[in-house]
Protein backbone atom coordinates (compact mmCIF):
# COMPACT_ATOMS: atom_id res chain seq x y z
CA UNK A 1 0.00 0.00 0.00
CA UNK A 2 1.48 3.39 -0.95
CA UNK A 3 2.19 5.74 2.11
CA UNK A 4 2.71 9.40 1.67
CA UNK A 5 5.89 10.09 2.66
CA UNK A 6 6.44 13.82 4.73
CA UNK A 7 9.62 15.61 6.01
CA UNK A 8 9.80 17.74 8.48
CA UNK A 9 13.21 19.38 9.75
CA UNK A 10 13.47 22.81 12.17
CA UNK A 11 16.21 24.06 10.06
CA UNK A 12 17.85 27.17 12.10
CA UNK A 13 17.93 29.24 9.12
CA UNK A 14 17.89 28.02 5.73
CA UNK A 15 20.09 31.47 4.35
CA UNK A 16 23.42 30.14 4.36
CA UNK A 17 22.57 26.63 3.56
CA UNK A 18 20.66 26.96 0.33
CA UNK A 19 22.73 25.15 -1.87
CA UNK A 20 23.44 22.29 -0.05
CA UNK A 21 19.74 22.29 0.50
CA UNK A 22 18.44 22.32 -2.94
CA UNK A 23 21.02 19.48 -3.92
CA UNK A 24 20.00 17.38 -0.95
CA UNK A 25 16.42 18.10 -2.34
CA UNK A 26 17.49 16.88 -5.61
CA UNK A 27 19.19 13.53 -4.31
CA UNK A 28 15.25 12.55 -2.67
CA UNK A 29 12.08 12.26 -3.33
CA UNK A 30 10.23 12.98 -0.38
CA UNK A 31 5.95 14.01 -1.40
CA UNK A 32 5.86 16.88 1.26
CA UNK A 33 8.89 18.77 3.03
CA UNK A 34 7.64 20.92 5.61
CA UNK A 35 10.17 23.29 6.92
CA UNK A 36 10.44 25.67 10.15
CA UNK A 37 12.33 28.27 11.07
CA UNK A 38 13.34 29.17 7.47
CA UNK A 39 14.36 32.79 8.36
CA UNK A 40 13.85 33.50 4.58
CA UNK A 41 13.59 36.92 3.20
CA UNK A 42 12.09 37.77 -0.48
CA UNK A 43 15.16 38.37 -1.88
CA UNK A 44 15.99 34.57 -1.83
CA UNK A 45 13.71 32.90 -4.11
CA UNK A 46 12.23 29.44 -3.69
CA UNK A 47 13.56 28.17 -6.71
CA UNK A 48 17.24 28.62 -4.88
CA UNK A 49 15.80 25.72 -2.22
CA UNK A 50 13.45 22.92 -4.38
CA UNK A 51 13.50 21.99 -8.31
CA UNK A 52 10.52 21.79 -10.53
CA UNK A 53 9.27 18.93 -8.71
CA UNK A 54 7.62 20.82 -5.97
CA UNK A 55 5.15 23.80 -5.63
CA UNK A 56 6.76 25.77 -2.60
CA UNK A 57 4.04 27.81 -0.46
CA UNK A 58 6.13 30.50 2.30
CA UNK A 59 5.15 32.09 4.95
CA UNK A 60 8.76 34.27 5.98
CA UNK A 61 8.56 36.25 9.43
CA UNK A 62 7.96 39.99 9.24
CA UNK A 63 10.46 41.20 10.81
CA UNK A 64 9.51 45.27 10.44
CA UNK A 65 6.60 43.93 12.91
CA UNK A 66 8.59 41.99 15.06
CA UNK A 67 11.58 43.98 15.46
CA UNK A 68 14.09 41.27 15.06
CA UNK A 69 16.51 40.38 12.38
CA UNK A 70 16.58 36.25 12.26
CA UNK A 71 14.06 33.74 13.54
CA UNK A 72 10.80 32.39 12.37
CA UNK A 73 9.31 31.43 8.74
CA UNK A 74 7.58 28.04 7.77
CA UNK A 75 7.43 26.45 4.46
CA UNK A 76 5.58 23.54 2.80
CA UNK A 77 6.75 22.16 -0.55
CA UNK A 78 4.56 19.56 -1.69
CA UNK A 79 5.25 17.29 -5.09
CA UNK A 80 3.91 18.73 -8.29
CA UNK A 81 2.16 15.97 -9.53
CA UNK A 82 -0.32 15.76 -6.37
CA UNK A 83 -3.20 17.98 -6.57
CA UNK A 84 -2.51 20.55 -3.94
CA UNK A 85 -3.80 23.59 -2.86
CA UNK A 86 -2.72 26.21 -0.23
CA UNK A 87 -5.60 27.55 2.52
CA UNK A 88 -4.47 30.97 2.60
CA UNK A 89 -7.77 31.99 4.73
CA UNK A 90 -6.64 28.95 7.42
CA UNK A 91 -3.78 31.22 8.67
CA UNK A 92 -4.04 32.74 12.12
CA UNK A 93 -1.78 34.90 13.82
CA UNK A 94 0.49 31.94 14.68
CA UNK A 95 3.08 31.39 11.71
CA UNK A 96 1.83 28.64 10.01
CA UNK A 97 0.39 27.91 6.68
CA UNK A 98 -1.90 25.35 5.50
CA UNK A 99 -2.00 23.32 2.58
CA UNK A 100 -4.41 20.99 1.24
CA UNK A 101 -4.31 17.79 -0.81
CA UNK A 102 -6.91 15.94 -2.49
CA UNK A 103 -6.84 11.84 -2.28
CA UNK A 104 -8.75 8.89 -4.00
CA UNK A 105 -9.77 5.76 -3.35
CA UNK A 106 -10.72 3.65 -6.27
CA UNK A 107 -13.06 0.85 -4.49
CA UNK A 108 -15.24 2.47 -3.71
CA UNK A 109 -14.87 5.42 -5.28
CA UNK A 110 -14.16 8.04 -2.46
CA UNK A 111 -12.68 11.65 -2.65
CA UNK A 112 -11.30 13.02 0.51
CA UNK A 113 -8.76 15.18 1.88
CA UNK A 114 -5.66 15.66 4.15
CA UNK A 115 -4.98 18.98 5.24
CA UNK A 116 -1.48 19.49 6.30
CA UNK A 117 -0.16 22.49 8.72
CA UNK A 118 3.42 23.77 9.19
CA UNK A 119 4.02 25.94 12.19
CA UNK A 120 6.38 27.88 14.88
CA UNK A 121 5.36 29.33 17.85
CA UNK A 122 7.83 31.13 19.78
CA UNK A 123 8.20 34.52 21.65
CA UNK A 124 8.80 37.44 19.55
CA UNK A 125 10.15 40.88 20.55
CA UNK A 126 7.17 42.92 19.24
CA UNK A 127 4.19 41.56 18.26
CA UNK A 128 1.87 38.66 19.65
CA UNK A 129 3.27 36.79 22.78
CA UNK A 130 3.64 33.06 22.91
CA UNK A 131 0.00 32.27 24.47
CA UNK A 132 -1.84 34.73 22.40
CA UNK A 133 -0.12 32.80 19.33
CA UNK A 134 -1.11 29.29 21.11
CA UNK A 135 -4.72 30.57 21.74
CA UNK A 136 -5.44 31.96 18.62
CA UNK A 137 -4.17 28.98 17.23
CA UNK A 138 -6.24 26.79 18.78
CA UNK A 139 -9.34 28.62 18.11
CA UNK A 140 -8.83 28.13 14.88
CA UNK A 141 -8.06 24.85 14.72
CA UNK A 142 -10.79 24.28 16.67
CA UNK A 143 -12.97 25.98 13.67
CA UNK A 144 -11.60 23.75 11.45
CA UNK A 145 -11.87 20.43 12.90
CA UNK A 146 -15.66 21.23 13.17
CA UNK A 147 -15.91 22.43 9.95
CA UNK A 148 -14.19 19.23 8.22
CA UNK A 149 -14.96 16.46 10.52
CA UNK A 150 -14.20 13.75 7.99
CA UNK A 151 -11.28 15.00 6.85
CA UNK A 152 -7.73 14.34 7.89
CA UNK A 153 -5.68 16.47 9.68
CA UNK A 154 -1.73 16.37 10.37
CA UNK A 155 -0.15 19.29 11.87
CA UNK A 156 3.46 19.18 12.90
CA UNK A 157 5.83 22.27 14.10
CA UNK A 158 7.99 23.44 16.90
CA UNK A 159 5.40 24.17 19.48
CA UNK A 160 8.45 24.78 21.74
CA UNK A 161 6.64 23.13 24.89
CA UNK A 162 9.89 22.30 26.35
CA UNK A 163 9.07 21.11 29.73
CA UNK A 164 5.81 22.18 30.27
CA UNK A 165 4.31 19.03 28.63
CA UNK A 166 5.60 15.36 30.00
CA UNK A 167 4.94 12.61 27.55
CA UNK A 168 4.06 8.89 28.10
CA UNK A 169 3.92 6.25 25.67
CA UNK A 170 -0.28 4.99 25.33
CA UNK A 171 -0.12 1.83 25.79
CA UNK A 172 -3.23 1.30 23.15
CA UNK A 173 -0.87 2.44 20.04
CA UNK A 174 2.29 4.22 18.58
CA UNK A 175 0.71 7.89 19.96
CA UNK A 176 1.83 9.98 22.88
CA UNK A 177 -0.16 11.21 25.49
CA UNK A 178 0.44 14.37 27.65
CA UNK A 179 0.81 12.58 31.19
CA UNK A 180 1.46 16.03 33.11
CA UNK A 181 0.88 20.25 31.67
CA UNK A 182 2.46 22.23 33.98
CA UNK A 183 1.12 25.47 32.52
CA UNK A 184 -2.14 26.42 32.54
CA UNK A 185 -2.00 28.35 29.09
CA UNK A 186 -1.53 24.78 27.80
CA UNK A 187 -4.95 23.59 28.80
CA UNK A 188 -7.30 25.15 26.25
CA UNK A 189 -5.08 23.42 23.34
CA UNK A 190 -4.84 20.30 24.70
CA UNK A 191 -8.91 20.06 25.29
CA UNK A 192 -9.24 21.19 21.74
CA UNK A 193 -6.88 18.20 20.75
CA UNK A 194 -8.90 15.68 22.73
CA UNK A 195 -12.44 16.53 21.43
CA UNK A 196 -11.19 15.95 18.32
CA UNK A 197 -9.22 12.84 18.49
CA UNK A 198 -5.82 14.30 17.68
CA UNK A 199 -2.89 12.11 18.55
CA UNK A 200 0.78 13.31 19.21
CA UNK A 201 3.17 10.66 17.38
CA UNK A 202 6.63 12.05 18.34
CA UNK A 203 8.56 10.69 20.62
CA UNK A 204 12.21 11.38 19.51
CA UNK A 205 13.81 13.83 22.06
CA UNK A 206 16.54 15.92 21.16
CA UNK A 207 19.94 16.20 22.99
CA UNK A 208 18.15 17.71 26.56
CA UNK A 209 15.47 15.20 26.13
CA UNK A 210 13.02 17.24 25.45
CA UNK A 211 10.33 17.55 22.50
CA UNK A 212 10.18 20.64 20.77
CA UNK A 213 8.84 19.21 17.29
CA UNK A 214 5.57 17.87 17.25
CA UNK A 215 3.03 15.56 15.38
CA UNK A 216 -0.37 15.64 15.44
CA UNK A 217 -3.09 13.85 13.54
CA UNK A 218 -6.57 12.27 13.60
CA UNK A 219 -5.00 9.27 11.67
CA UNK A 220 -2.56 6.92 12.45
CA UNK A 221 1.01 8.48 11.39
CA UNK A 222 4.45 6.52 11.84
CA UNK A 223 7.56 8.51 12.69
CA UNK A 224 11.08 8.14 12.66
CA UNK A 225 14.17 9.95 12.97
CA UNK A 226 16.01 10.03 9.51
CA UNK A 227 20.08 10.75 9.61
CA UNK A 228 20.29 12.19 5.71
CA UNK A 229 18.81 15.46 6.65
CA UNK A 230 18.63 17.99 3.86
CA UNK A 231 19.56 21.45 6.19
CA UNK A 232 23.00 20.40 7.17
CA UNK A 233 24.51 20.53 10.15
CA UNK A 234 21.47 19.75 12.04
CA UNK A 235 20.35 21.30 14.94
CA UNK A 236 21.21 19.29 18.44
CA UNK A 237 17.63 20.72 19.86
CA UNK A 238 15.70 19.75 16.64
CA UNK A 239 15.99 15.94 15.29
CA UNK A 240 14.91 15.11 11.17
CA UNK A 241 12.04 13.55 11.25
CA UNK A 242 10.13 11.28 8.53
CA UNK A 243 6.48 10.71 8.54
CA UNK A 244 4.30 8.13 7.21
CA UNK A 245 0.75 8.02 6.46
CA UNK A 246 -0.79 5.28 4.68
CA UNK A 247 -3.14 5.53 1.89
CA UNK A 248 -4.96 3.84 -0.66
CA UNK A 249 -4.17 6.10 -3.88
CA UNK A 250 -2.80 9.19 -4.56
CA UNK A 251 -4.48 11.61 -6.70
CA UNK A 252 -2.13 12.62 -9.25
CA UNK A 253 -2.28 15.15 -12.27
CA UNK A 254 -1.48 12.76 -15.42
CA UNK A 255 1.06 13.98 -17.56
CA UNK A 256 1.90 12.74 -20.72
CA UNK A 257 4.53 11.51 -22.75
CA UNK A 258 5.17 14.11 -26.16
CA UNK A 259 6.82 13.47 -29.39
CA UNK A 260 9.77 15.70 -29.90
CA UNK A 261 11.07 16.56 -33.63
CA UNK A 262 15.12 16.80 -33.09
CA UNK A 263 15.83 19.49 -35.33
CA UNK A 264 19.23 19.86 -34.69
CA UNK A 265 19.80 16.67 -36.24
CA UNK A 266 17.95 17.19 -39.21
CA UNK A 267 18.83 16.19 -42.36
CA UNK A 268 18.74 19.89 -43.85
CA UNK A 269 20.28 19.26 -47.21
CA UNK A 270 17.03 17.08 -48.19
CA UNK A 271 14.68 19.49 -46.38
CA UNK A 272 16.25 22.32 -49.07
CA UNK A 273 15.67 20.13 -52.21
CA UNK A 274 12.15 19.21 -51.22
CA UNK A 275 11.52 22.63 -50.69
CA UNK A 276 12.59 23.86 -53.48
CA UNK A 277 11.40 21.20 -55.87
CA UNK A 278 8.09 22.57 -54.92
CA UNK A 279 5.66 24.60 -57.48
CA UNK A 280 4.80 27.61 -55.11
CA UNK A 281 3.55 30.07 -57.34
CA UNK A 282 0.66 27.70 -58.28
CA UNK A 283 0.44 25.43 -55.21
CA UNK A 284 -0.15 28.91 -53.02
CA UNK A 285 -1.92 31.25 -55.78
CA UNK A 286 -4.85 29.54 -57.13
CA UNK A 287 -6.51 29.64 -53.33
CA UNK A 288 -7.94 31.64 -50.78
CA UNK A 289 -5.13 32.87 -48.00
CA UNK A 290 -6.19 30.85 -45.65
CA UNK A 291 -6.43 27.65 -47.82
CA UNK A 292 -2.84 28.50 -49.24
CA UNK A 293 -1.53 28.99 -45.51
CA UNK A 294 -3.02 25.82 -44.92
CA UNK A 295 -1.20 24.15 -48.01
CA UNK A 296 1.80 25.76 -47.35
CA UNK A 297 2.19 24.33 -43.56
CA UNK A 298 0.75 21.08 -44.61
CA UNK A 299 3.71 20.92 -46.77
CA UNK A 300 6.46 21.87 -44.27
CA UNK A 301 5.08 18.99 -42.30
CA UNK A 302 4.99 16.90 -44.82
CA UNK A 303 8.71 17.34 -45.31
CA UNK A 304 9.19 17.76 -41.71
CA UNK A 305 8.46 14.10 -40.84
CA UNK A 306 10.45 12.74 -43.80
CA UNK A 307 13.85 14.27 -42.36
CA UNK A 308 13.33 15.09 -38.69
CA UNK A 309 14.06 12.24 -36.78
CA UNK A 310 11.77 11.98 -33.58
CA UNK A 311 11.96 10.55 -30.43
CA UNK A 312 8.84 9.89 -27.62
CA UNK A 313 10.05 12.08 -24.53
CA UNK A 314 8.68 12.77 -20.75
CA UNK A 315 9.33 15.68 -18.86
CA UNK A 316 12.46 15.44 -16.88
CA UNK A 317 13.13 17.55 -13.37
CA UNK A 318 17.02 16.40 -12.52
CA UNK A 319 19.12 19.14 -12.24
CA UNK A 320 21.44 20.21 -15.24
CA UNK A 321 23.94 18.50 -13.64
CA UNK A 322 23.17 15.06 -13.56
CA UNK A 323 24.07 12.58 -16.06
CA UNK A 324 22.93 9.05 -16.62
CA UNK A 325 25.21 7.45 -14.15
CA UNK A 326 23.72 9.55 -11.15
CA UNK A 327 19.93 9.14 -12.89
CA UNK A 328 20.59 5.17 -12.74
CA UNK A 329 21.90 4.75 -9.65
CA UNK A 330 18.98 7.04 -8.02
CA UNK A 331 16.35 4.79 -9.53
CA UNK A 332 18.12 1.83 -8.04
CA UNK A 333 18.25 3.76 -4.46
CA UNK A 334 14.49 4.14 -4.26
CA UNK A 335 14.00 0.85 -5.66
CA UNK A 336 15.42 -0.83 -2.89
CA UNK A 337 14.14 1.36 -0.40
CA UNK A 338 10.61 0.90 -1.33
CA UNK A 339 11.90 -2.72 -1.13
CA UNK A 340 13.16 -2.81 2.33
CA UNK A 341 9.93 -0.85 3.30
CA UNK A 342 7.97 -3.37 2.06
CA UNK A 343 9.54 -6.81 3.02
CA UNK A 344 11.88 -5.16 5.62
CA UNK A 345 15.28 -7.63 3.98
CA UNK A 346 18.35 -6.33 5.75
CA UNK A 347 20.17 -7.06 2.32
CA UNK A 348 17.48 -4.45 0.13
CA UNK A 349 18.73 -1.92 3.26
CA UNK A 350 22.35 -2.31 2.91
CA UNK A 351 21.82 -2.11 -1.05
CA UNK A 352 19.83 0.99 -0.44
CA UNK A 353 22.59 2.77 1.98
CA UNK A 354 25.37 1.67 -0.81
CA UNK A 355 23.67 3.18 -3.12
CA UNK A 356 22.71 6.08 -1.35
CA UNK A 357 26.63 6.93 -0.39
CA UNK A 358 27.55 6.41 -4.42
CA UNK A 359 24.60 8.74 -5.26
CA UNK A 360 26.28 11.81 -3.10
CA UNK A 361 29.56 11.16 -3.96
CA UNK A 362 28.68 11.05 -7.91
CA UNK A 363 26.33 13.74 -7.20
CA UNK A 364 29.33 15.76 -5.98
CA UNK A 365 31.14 15.33 -8.40
CA UNK A 366 28.99 16.11 -11.31
CA UNK A 367 28.01 19.27 -9.37
CA UNK A 368 31.72 20.10 -9.11
CA UNK A 369 32.41 19.41 -12.90
CA UNK A 370 28.99 21.41 -13.85
CA UNK A 371 30.34 24.89 -12.02
CA UNK A 372 33.85 24.57 -13.68
CA UNK A 373 32.68 24.42 -17.01
CA UNK A 374 30.30 27.10 -16.50
CA UNK A 375 33.28 29.12 -14.67
CA UNK A 376 35.48 28.60 -17.75
CA UNK A 377 33.27 29.25 -20.35
CA UNK A 378 31.88 32.39 -18.91
CA UNK A 379 33.59 34.54 -21.14
CA UNK A 380 33.01 32.02 -24.75
CA UNK A 381 29.56 30.88 -23.67
CA UNK A 382 27.88 33.60 -21.01
CA UNK A 383 24.73 31.96 -21.90
CA UNK A 384 25.34 28.71 -19.82
CA UNK A 385 25.69 31.03 -16.63
CA UNK A 386 23.04 33.16 -17.09
CA UNK A 387 20.97 30.11 -18.02
CA UNK A 388 22.50 28.70 -14.08
CA UNK A 389 21.32 32.49 -12.75
CA UNK A 390 18.41 32.03 -14.03
CA UNK A 391 17.48 28.95 -12.92
CA UNK A 392 18.14 30.48 -9.42
CA UNK A 393 15.83 33.33 -9.69
CA UNK A 394 12.31 32.08 -10.98
CA UNK A 395 10.24 28.58 -11.63
CA UNK A 396 6.96 28.04 -13.80
CA UNK A 397 5.00 25.60 -11.56
CA UNK A 398 1.78 26.21 -11.17
CA UNK A 399 -0.53 24.79 -8.36
CA UNK A 400 -2.71 21.54 -9.53
CA UNK A 401 -5.89 23.15 -8.10
CA UNK A 402 -6.41 26.55 -9.75
CA UNK A 403 -9.80 28.77 -8.70
CA UNK A 404 -11.63 32.11 -10.73
CA UNK A 405 -13.64 33.55 -8.48
CA UNK A 406 -16.05 30.38 -7.50
CA UNK A 407 -15.20 28.29 -10.49
CA UNK A 408 -12.29 25.54 -9.16
CA UNK A 409 -10.37 23.39 -11.64
CA UNK A 410 -8.67 20.19 -10.71
CA UNK A 411 -7.41 18.66 -14.34
CA UNK A 412 -5.21 19.68 -17.21
CA UNK A 413 -7.50 21.14 -19.55
CA UNK A 414 -9.52 22.69 -16.66
CA UNK A 415 -7.10 24.74 -15.30
CA UNK A 416 -6.16 25.87 -19.13
CA UNK A 417 -10.02 26.90 -20.03
CA UNK A 418 -9.95 29.04 -16.51
CA UNK A 419 -7.28 31.34 -17.42
CA UNK A 420 -8.56 31.17 -21.04
CA UNK A 421 -12.19 32.65 -19.37
CA UNK A 422 -10.14 35.39 -17.30
CA UNK A 423 -8.16 36.63 -20.02
CA UNK A 424 -11.24 37.09 -22.43
CA UNK A 425 -12.55 38.63 -19.21
CA UNK A 426 -9.95 41.31 -18.86
CA UNK A 427 -10.09 41.83 -22.91
CA UNK A 428 -10.92 45.83 -23.99
CA UNK A 429 -13.43 45.70 -25.92
CA UNK A 430 -12.51 48.58 -28.83
CA UNK A 431 -14.93 51.34 -29.61
CA UNK A 432 -17.55 50.67 -31.72
CA UNK A 433 -17.83 53.78 -32.84
CA UNK A 434 -14.75 54.07 -34.07
CA UNK A 435 -13.66 52.22 -37.61
CA UNK A 436 -10.53 51.99 -38.57
CA UNK A 437 -11.30 53.80 -41.46
CA UNK A 438 -12.65 56.99 -39.19
CA UNK A 439 -9.72 57.04 -37.51
CA UNK A 440 -7.45 57.22 -40.23
CA UNK A 441 -9.51 60.30 -41.68
CA UNK A 442 -10.06 62.18 -38.32
CA UNK A 443 -6.22 61.98 -37.61
CA UNK A 444 -5.49 62.72 -41.50
CA UNK A 445 -3.28 59.54 -41.93
CA UNK A 446 -2.07 59.41 -45.69
CA UNK A 447 -1.34 55.43 -45.35
CA UNK A 448 -2.14 52.13 -47.08
CA UNK A 449 -0.95 48.90 -46.11
CA UNK A 450 -1.51 47.20 -49.26
CA UNK A 451 1.26 49.52 -50.84
CA UNK A 452 3.93 48.46 -48.25
CA UNK A 453 6.58 46.76 -50.68
CA UNK A 454 8.18 43.29 -49.31
CA UNK A 455 11.79 43.59 -50.18
CA UNK A 456 13.34 39.58 -50.96
CA UNK A 457 16.81 41.04 -49.69
CA UNK A 458 14.88 42.37 -46.14
CA UNK A 459 12.74 38.89 -46.07
CA UNK A 460 15.67 36.81 -46.23
CA UNK A 461 17.77 38.86 -43.72
CA UNK A 462 15.01 38.72 -41.44
CA UNK A 463 14.69 34.70 -41.45
CA UNK A 464 18.22 34.34 -40.76
CA UNK A 465 18.33 36.35 -37.90
CA UNK A 466 16.40 34.67 -35.76
CA UNK A 467 17.75 33.35 -33.09
CA UNK A 468 17.96 29.44 -33.20
CA UNK A 469 17.76 28.90 -29.67
CA UNK A 470 14.28 29.94 -29.44
CA UNK A 471 11.02 28.20 -29.44
CA UNK A 472 8.19 27.73 -32.07
CA UNK A 473 4.75 29.32 -32.24
CA UNK A 474 1.68 27.82 -32.65
CA UNK A 475 2.75 26.71 -35.70
CA UNK A 476 5.48 24.36 -34.38
CA UNK A 477 8.04 25.83 -36.80
CA UNK A 478 11.23 26.39 -34.65
CA UNK A 479 14.10 28.97 -35.57
CA UNK A 480 16.39 26.95 -36.07
CA UNK A 481 14.55 25.13 -39.15
CA UNK A 482 13.82 28.42 -41.05
CA UNK A 483 16.99 29.64 -40.31
CA UNK A 484 18.51 26.34 -42.12
CA UNK A 485 16.09 26.61 -44.46
CA UNK A 486 15.98 30.60 -45.11
CA UNK A 487 16.57 30.67 -48.63
CA UNK A 488 14.33 27.72 -49.86
CA UNK A 489 11.47 29.11 -47.85
CA UNK A 490 12.08 32.63 -49.48
CA UNK A 491 9.66 32.35 -52.21
CA UNK A 492 6.78 31.01 -50.60
CA UNK A 493 6.93 33.27 -47.64
CA UNK A 494 7.28 36.25 -49.64
CA UNK A 495 4.26 35.26 -51.45
CA UNK A 496 1.80 34.67 -48.58
CA UNK A 497 3.25 38.24 -47.21
CA UNK A 498 2.37 40.09 -49.89
CA UNK A 499 -1.06 38.29 -50.45
CA UNK A 500 -1.77 39.26 -47.11
CA UNK A 501 -1.03 42.94 -47.24
CA UNK A 502 -2.59 43.09 -50.57
CA UNK A 503 -5.50 41.64 -49.19
CA UNK A 504 -5.77 43.33 -46.36
CA UNK A 505 -6.26 40.07 -44.34
CA UNK A 506 -4.09 38.09 -41.38
CA UNK A 507 -3.86 34.33 -41.40
CA UNK A 508 -6.04 32.77 -38.56
CA UNK A 509 -3.01 30.35 -37.78
CA UNK A 510 -1.17 33.74 -37.62
CA UNK A 511 -3.77 35.77 -34.86
CA UNK A 512 -2.88 32.36 -32.69
CA UNK A 513 -0.53 32.77 -30.08
CA UNK A 514 0.58 30.30 -27.02
CA UNK A 515 -0.43 32.27 -24.09
CA UNK A 516 1.79 31.43 -21.30
CA UNK A 517 0.58 32.48 -17.46
CA UNK A 518 3.21 34.30 -15.64
CA UNK A 519 2.36 34.54 -12.11
CA UNK A 520 2.31 38.31 -10.62
CA UNK A 521 1.73 38.57 -6.78
CA UNK A 522 -0.44 37.29 -4.03
CA UNK A 523 -2.27 33.22 -3.71
CA UNK A 524 -0.44 31.08 -7.01
CA UNK A 525 -4.04 29.70 -6.84
CA UNK A 526 -5.88 32.31 -7.93
CA UNK A 527 -5.93 32.99 -11.85
CA UNK A 528 -6.61 36.89 -11.48
CA UNK A 529 -2.87 36.81 -10.29
CA UNK A 530 -1.35 36.05 -13.40
CA UNK A 531 -0.76 38.12 -16.88
CA UNK A 532 -0.87 36.58 -20.28
CA UNK A 533 2.25 36.78 -22.50
CA UNK A 534 2.05 35.50 -26.08
CA UNK A 535 4.31 33.55 -27.95
CA UNK A 536 3.46 34.25 -31.98
CA UNK A 537 4.34 32.34 -34.45
CA UNK A 538 7.84 33.24 -36.39
CA UNK A 539 6.59 34.06 -39.45
CA UNK A 540 3.96 36.49 -38.56
CA UNK A 541 6.52 38.14 -36.51
CA UNK A 542 8.47 38.69 -39.04
CA UNK A 543 5.64 40.43 -41.11
CA UNK A 544 4.25 42.43 -38.46
CA UNK A 545 8.06 43.68 -38.44
CA UNK A 546 8.19 44.69 -41.67
CA UNK A 547 4.82 46.30 -41.15
CA UNK A 548 5.96 48.02 -38.02
CA UNK A 549 8.90 50.06 -39.51
CA UNK A 550 6.56 50.98 -42.20
CA UNK A 551 4.08 52.18 -40.20
CA UNK A 552 4.58 53.14 -36.67
CA UNK A 553 6.39 56.25 -37.21
CA UNK A 554 3.77 57.62 -39.34
CA UNK A 555 0.64 56.11 -36.62
CA UNK A 556 2.81 56.91 -33.38
CA UNK A 557 1.19 59.76 -32.30
CA UNK A 558 -1.71 58.87 -33.37
CA UNK A 559 -2.56 55.89 -31.33
CA UNK A 560 -5.72 55.93 -28.96
CA UNK A 561 -5.80 54.01 -25.25
CA UNK A 562 -7.70 51.20 -27.40
CA UNK A 563 -4.81 50.15 -28.82
CA UNK A 564 -3.15 47.73 -26.68
CA UNK A 565 -1.88 43.89 -26.77
CA UNK A 566 -0.73 41.11 -24.37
Amino acid sequence: MPSLNIYYQNVRGLRTKTNNFFRNVCLNSYDVIVITETWLVDSINSCELFDGRYLVWRRDRDYTRTLQKLGGGVLIAVRKDLVAMERYDWRSSTEDIWITITLKKLRPSVTYYIHICGLYLCKENSGSSFNTQLLNFTHNLNNLMSSYPLDVFIIMGDFNFGNDVKWCKSPDGAELVPEEISDSSLVEFFDCVSTYSLSQFNGIRNVNGRMLDLVFSNSTLTVEEIDNALAVPVDVHHKTLHIQANFIQFHTLHENSTKKYMFNKGDYECVNNALIQVDWHDYLCSVALDEAVTRFYEKLYEIRDKFIPVKSVRRQSYPPWYNTALIKILAEKHKYHSKYKRYGNLSDYHSFSLLKMRAEELEQTCFNNYIDIIEASIVSNPRSFWSYVKSKKCTFVLPNIMRYGETVAETGQEITNLFADYFHATFQQPDSDLTSTQFLNDHDVNISISSIEISSDRVLKLLKSLDINKSGGPDLIPPIFIVKCAESLLLPVCTLFKRSLSEGTVPNIWKSAFITPVFKSGDKADVSNYRPISKLCLFAKILERIVHTEVYSVLASKLGDSQHGF
